[in-house]
Formats: C-alpha cells, structure tokens, sequence
C-alpha cells in the first residue's frame, strides 16, 4: 500500500479485515445507563461505513468536504469517522456535549457544511449547518484530499484547527501498531473522547491495521474501569496522565494476579507523574509506557520500549517515525542534557498549507515545526519533557517549571492533586503561585505542611509564594490540566 494512496489503502483495509476476520468483534462499547453493550465486528463495521458512505455521496460530499461529526456514542462515531475518509472527505469531531451555537461556529470556520448527529430513532441524521462566519474572512484553505480536522487545547485563547491529512493519520497509526507490538490478539482499552487524536489514531486506528479489538466507553467512570478492563479481558490500556492518576488513588482495585493478561499500559497527552508511575507499580505491578505526542503530529511522536525492559525514569521515550531535535534561541541544535524547544519532522507532521493550516507557518523553520513545548535529549536519544513554553514561569529572571514543583507536592500524602502557574508581580515579572486539591483525610494546616515541603525539597526562587487550597483542578475536554483558567482565577482575584 503506498502513502499517496492512503485513502484508498483505508476503504482497502476493511474490506480485507472483514474477509479475514468476519464475525470477530473490531469495536466494545459497554453498556452503560440502562444501554446494552454494543459489540460491532469487523464484517458490520464495513457495511455499516458503505451505507453511510453511500448516503454521504447522495447528500453531495465529494472530496475534500468538511464534515462535522458530534455523536456521543463511540460505535456511531467510529462508523462516522471512517465513512468520511471512505469518500475522501474531512472529518471534523466535535465533543458531543459543545452546544449548538458553539458547534455552528466551529464548523463555519473551516467552512463545512454537513453535520453528522445522533437522530431521535438512534440513527444517524445529517443536518446542514448555517453559516456562521463569512468564507470571506477566512484565510483560503486549500484541500486535496481526505483527512481530519482537529482543534487545538485552547489553553491560551481561541482553539486552533490542525488539518492533518489522511497519509499523515495512517503512517502514525503504523508507527504506533510497531512501537505497542500490537497483533490480531490484543484487546485495548481507550476510555478517551473520540474527538481527539490519540483515541482516533492510537486505539481505532492503529487496532483496525492489527486486525485486534477495541473496547471503547462512552464516557470515562474511575468506578467503572477496572470492571470493563477484566470483564472484557484487556491486554492493554490507553490513558492519560489524569485518569491513571485517578484510578492510583482510588480505595477499590483487583488483586496483581487478575491483571496477568495485561502486557501494556500507555500513557499519553501529558507529561506522567513520577509518583503515579510508583503507585501503579507497587500496587499492581505494572509498568506504565510513557509516550508523547500533539495533534499536529497526528498522536504519537516518541515511545518508550515495551515491558519487561527498562526505559529511563522521566523518559518520554525515543522518536518514532519522526525526526525529534532540541534547538536553543538561535535555533540549533543543543547538545544532550540542554533544555531547549522541541522540533519534529516527518510525514506525520502538520502541512502548514493543507486545508486551516496557514497559522502553522509561523511555526516552520528550515522544515522543522515548533511543538511549543521544552525538553531535553539524553546521549542515547530519549526525551525528557520539562513543559510547555507559555507555562514557564520567570521569576526574576528565574526560569520555573512547574513541572518540578508539582513532583514534590504530589509526594505528599495529604495532596490529591496540584498546579504550579505564574501570576503577575510588580517587581519580580511573575510569581509561584500553587494550586492544592487535597485528599479527604488532609488536616487544616495542609498550606503549612506544603510550604515546609517545598522549602526543604526545592531552591529557594522556585518555593511558590502562595498555596491555594481547590476543591478541583480544571481539565480540560481531552484530560489535560487547563492552567490558564487558573490564572484567569487570579487575575480575577486580583
């Protein structure tokens, strides 16, 4: 199959999935809510996605049309999704719970013009969308082909497209199907929204070129995932940082022999918690796979190896796919152990002029594109992420990474879970402020204990100069911690 003809290659693909494997299931979505489980094999996918495609074709779609796609439930949307590529037009997922208004907007703005939604009978309907934004005051947006159209976290402002075409999804999804050694054998577990990369890429697509299963909720449940990760006999998970520290903390858990079967748990999205890591395993002997990625490299841009081998703690892995280096301010390279910004190349990197994509340009040099966060390289090649650009706090001309403050903090007992962000200071430039969300059985005096902590464990310019106590942390739609919602707190407190 060659990467020009990836569309193709895709509708190829199922149709051979469904000659080979037939009746074996492709998609598990437990029930949930008085809902039955829905088992979709990989015969009924296929005809699913040719009706769909066929009613897509008679509603006008041709290639190179935007689609919207906002369907809650994940057998309805996987059958979307690929229904979409299948007539070389652009997906674009929206979060099922995005109001109308909201979704209108998002669509206008790459200039869609059909909408794919849940219908009454518990079908799929499809809905014109009005326009809400003039093309005219739309840069041009060229495209070629199919794909699918992302958004950026928003974390700083309006949430960017990321136009990634179909080529790009398959040869990360390949990449991803050799780093996780996944076979016909395996059965994931992605309790992740459907509108994001990683659980388009990472479990639906990279399952399907392995010919495996997929089990897929509709919506995460910490009470519910150890039950659908035994019930359904799992061998591996795909989460984020966020949920794999929830499920570390809670009372309820199996027992380390209920979980033999389990040969990979993967974690994605945000830097992993040292801590975290620990305490899945010491309670349960598993050994968390650290990852990174971003949307504009359709998922996975490094890996760690598979266990039982070792990987360096921290270690965000190696390149997978891609070309990965470390520049300074003046754009070269550093050597190992520097922090510096990440750049990326490769096929599965974002094409500044496909479909919105114009703002990428900013981001190029010489070929290489700017991920926005900062890390450093080891002498054998592994990255170590140290955080996002605009999340560095400079204190005095003190570079913080709240990163660092949030290791310490998270060895506390008492803390559930905790943010370091920059807050404005007449003298300074930006203070250290931290946000604590403690654990139940936390005393009155948990800011004391804190500041003690950090006093002893980090240098003096990096101690916070105020510890707030939340009850939440705001996240984000995709599981990432929304820093700039905490600073806006404090800019309105202020």
């Amino acid at each position: 199959m060659q990467m020009a003809n990836a569309v193709n290659a895709i509708e190829a693909i199922l149709l051979n999935k469904a000659r080979s494997l037939s009746h074996k299931p492709f998609l598990v979505v437990p029930g949930d809510k008085g809902r039955p489980t829905t088992i979709l094999s990989y015969t009924q996918m296929v005809e699913e996605v040719a009706w769909l495609g066929a009613a897509l074709r008679s509603h006008g779609i041709h290639r190179g049309d935007r689609v919207g796609i906002q369907l809650a439930d994940p057998d309805q949307f996987v059958v979307a999704w690929f229904a979409v590529l299948a007539v070389e037009g652009v997906a674009v997922p929206i979060s099922p719970e995005a109001p109308h208004t909201d979704v209108y907007r998002t669509l206008s703005r790459v200039t869609a013009t059909t909408l794919l939604q849940g219908a009454q009978d518990g079908g799929v309907r499809l809905v014109p969308v009005p326009t809400a934004i003039s093309p005219q005051l739309l840069a041009p947006q060229a495209y070629d082909g199919g794909g699918v159209i992302l958004w950026t976290s928003g974390s700083t402002g309006e949430p960017k497209p990321v136009g990634m075409q179909t080529k790009a999804l398959w040869h990360t999804a390949n990449q991803v199907r050799h780093a996780q050694n996944l076979t016909a054998s395996d059965r994931g577990y992605s309790p992740l929204p459907l509108f994001h990369v990683n659980a388009e890429v990472v479990a639906v697509l990279a399952s399907l070129l392995s010919g495996s299963t997929i089990v897929i909720p509709t919506k995460f449940h910490r009470s519910a995932f150890w039950h659908h990760v035994l019930d359904y006999q799992v061998s591996w998970i795909n989460a984020v940082p966020t949920i794999l520290s929830l499920v570390a903390q809670s009372v309820e858990g199996p027992e380390r022999h209920q979980l033999r079967d389990i040969r990979l748990v993967r974690s994605a999205s945000m830097a992993l918690p040292q801590i975290t890591r620990e305490r899945w395993k010491e309670r349960w002997g598993l050994a968390i796979t650290e990852t990174y990625g971003l949307s504009e490299a359709a998922s996975q841009v490094t890996a760690n190896a598979l266990p039982p081998e070792d990987n360096p703690p921290g270690s965000a892995g190696k390149a997978r796919g891609v070309k990965l280096r470390v520049v300074g301010e003046t754009g070269r390279s550093l050597p190992p152990g520097a922090v510096g910004a990440i750049e990326i190349q490769g096929d599965s990197v974002i094409n500044p002029r496909w479909g919105p994509n114009q703002w990428a340009l900013d981001k190029m040099h010489d070929g290489w594109y700017t991920t926005g966060d900062l890390g450093y390289l080891d002498e054998s090649g592994f990255l170590y992420l140290k955080g996002r650009s605009r999340e560095v706090i400079n204190r005095g001309g003190e570079k913080v990474f709240p990163r660092e403050i949030e290791e310490v903090v998270l060895r506390l007992a008492a803390v559930q879970e905790c943010a370091a962000v920059g807050a404005p200071h007449p003298i300074l430039g930006e203070e250290v402020v931290l946000f604590v969300v403690a654990r139940e059985a936390a005393g009155e005096d948990l800011v004391t204990t804190v500041m003690s902590h950090v006093e002893t464990m980090l240098a003096s310019y990096k101690v916070p100069s105020r510890v707030l106590l939340v009850s939440s942390l705001p996240i984000g739609p995709t599981g990432k911690l929304a820093r700039r919602r905490l600073q806006d707190v404090l800019a309105g407190a202020g």
